[in-house]
């Protein structure tokens, strides 16, 4: 049995605005749950539903990323589904997703670097 646990951002600008510290709370309760859910089918041998789920979250994240989102939010799911690869032995995929978090740490730094200079001129 496979299902989907998508980390997704329920709240929106006006609700957080109010009250900062829920969001980011949330934000890491979904980390955590996911990363929960991920260690527990493991530990009941349910690797391959483990490996769906870090997929399906994956997917979720990518498809964010090319609409746009680069926030620590997505560099902070990606980090989860790593360690979520680690967990299940696959080393391949680790490397994969950390090089992605690396590049897209980069184009974020680099896309900030553009707008400060942007303003600046």
């Amino acid at each position: 049995m496979t299902f989907l646990f998508c980390i997704s951002r329920s709240k929106t600008v006006a609700d957080s605005s109010s009250k900062p510290s829920d969001g980011v709370n949330d934000f890491e309760r979904q980390l955590q749950e996911l990363f929960d859910e991920v260690k527990m089918m493991i530990k009941m041998g349910n690797k391959n539903d483990a490996m769906d789920l870090l997929q399906a979250n994956y997917e979720f994240v990518k498809e964010q990323i090319n609409a746009g989102s680069r926030g620590i939010e997505e560099a902070a799911t990606l980090d989860i589904i790593a360690l979520g690869y680690m967990a299940i032995g696959d080393l391949k995929s680790v490397g994969f997703i950390l090089n992605k978090v690396t590049f897209f740490f980069l184009v974020c730094c680099v896309f900030n670097l553009i707008h400060v200079f942007e303003i600046l001129c």
